[in-house]
């Protein structure tokens, strides 16, 4: 009977610390594979001593993979953990690349959403309402606020991946991620508001008076006379105008 491996914690950080440059690599052909292939490797090199049996699980993971590089934390944690059972012999080579397989389209879709529909916004706009009273320090704030959420998750969801390995979906069914976007994205549309607001009054100044009225007529006609324009395209459009008015470029 096989001897059964874990990966060392130390090699566990590397291959977390990897899996953050799992983009780096992008080519045509496989995507994302030689970043995961590359995150791997610390633990592979743990799990199979013998060479043949490494590059024939290296194999494994230049296969083609895309997800949304945040997101595919989850999988490469996932993925380190069903290797740890291949190597004991209690599952096969196939459950890794089917476990891969399956999961990187929804995780993708659940990454963007989460942080390139709502994270970033929300943390850009929070740090643009702080711009008049930090001045450039706004720009060190967003990365601060924004990165400290998504290296926090990104590390949450390798841990979790390799705890459960294939279970993972179960996991993040109990995380509620899509009450989170949800949550995200009004807070980002109120935060556009307050900017357009901002806006509104920066084109009131005494000389320019009517600029006020036209940006609030922006944020009502969009709402009221087009149907598919919801508010918080509104908000951007007389956001957008109202800078541009109050900064003298129109």
């Amino acid at each position: 009977m096989t001897r059964e491996r874990h990966v060392s914690k130390r090699s566990l950080l590397r291959v977390l610390f990897r899996a953050l440059f799992i983009q780096a690599a992008w080519n045509p052909r496989g995507m994302q594979n030689l970043g995961f292939a590359s995150a791997m490797s610390p633990a592979l090199a743990d799990l199979y001593p013998d060479r043949a049996a490494r590059v024939a699980a290296a194999r494994r993971h230049l296969e083609l993979f895309n997800c949304h590089p945040y997101a595919a934390a989850a999988i490469v944690g996932g993925a380190v953990r069903l290797e740890e059972q291949v190597a004991a012999g209690t599952s096969l080579p196939q459950e890794v690349s089917s476990f891969k397989a399956s999961l990187a389209s929804p995780f993708a879709a659940l990454g963007d959403g989460f942080f390139g529909l709502a994270l970033r916004p929300a943390a850009a706009l929070f740090a643009a309402l702080l711009q008049p009273y930090v001045g450039m320090a706004c720009v060190p704030i967003f990365l601060v606020v924004y990165d400290s959420v998504h290296l926090g998750t990104r590390g949450w969801l390798f841990a979790a991946g390799y705890r459960k390995g294939a279970a993972i979906v179960e996991i993040l069914s109990r995380a509620h991620i899509p009450s989170a976007t949800r949550g995200l994205k009004a807070v980002a549309a109120v935060l556009a508001g307050a900017l357009a607001a901002r806006g509104v009054l920066l084109a009131s100044a005494p000389h320019r008076p009517g600029n006020g009225v036209l940006v609030a007529a922006v944020i009502v006609a969009g709402v009221v006379f087009l149907p598919h324009v919801r508010l918080p395209v509104a908000l951007y459009a007389a956001l957008a105008l109202g800078l541009a008015l109050g900064g003298g470029f129109l």
